[in-house]
């Protein structure tokens, strides 16, 4: 359904699906995947954490700002741009929180959260984009 013209929404359902899969990704690369390689538990363990608390700060963020809602145009590139940049300080405040609570390995722990945080960058920004271009080709301008 296309929304009234000049009214726009993100992507939620679409978001959604990539923050899970996400996830998924996660757990199973850090939780079954390279334990099974030979990475011992305490240090996958630091991975899995840092990636699963980079993604509840992602998609804590992205529901903050209520994707499903319309709402004029003008505003999503500002609401998303807001919610980056709070995703963006929040992560390392709940790393550093993370981290001095259960001191895991620090350097897997590390690329644990960056490499979900940068996945959900990398992949969130032209879903939105691609969404937005769809909705404004329909008549939401």
């Amino acid at each position: 359904m296309t929304p009234p013209s000049g009214q726009l929404s993100l992507p939620a359902r679409g978001l959604l699906v990539l923050w899970l899969g996400l996830l998924m990704l996660t757990v199973l690369a850090w939780g079954l995947l390279l334990p099974a390689l030979g990475m011992p538990g305490t240090r996958a363990g630091a991975g899995l954490m840092g990636g699963v608390a980079a993604l509840v700060v992602c998609g804590g963020g992205l529901l903050a700002i209520a994707p499903w809602r319309v709402r004029p145009g003008s505003d999503l590139p500002t609401l998303w741009l807001l919610v980056t940049v709070v995703r963006l300080l929040g992560t390392p405040m709940l790393a550093v929180l993370l981290y001095f609570a259960a001191h895991p390995p620090v350097d897997v722990f590390v690329i644990g959260l960056a490499i979900s945080f940068l996945s959900v960058l990398v992949l969130e920004t032209p879903l939105i984009a691609l969404d937005i271009r769809r909705q404004l080709a329909e008549g939401g301008q």
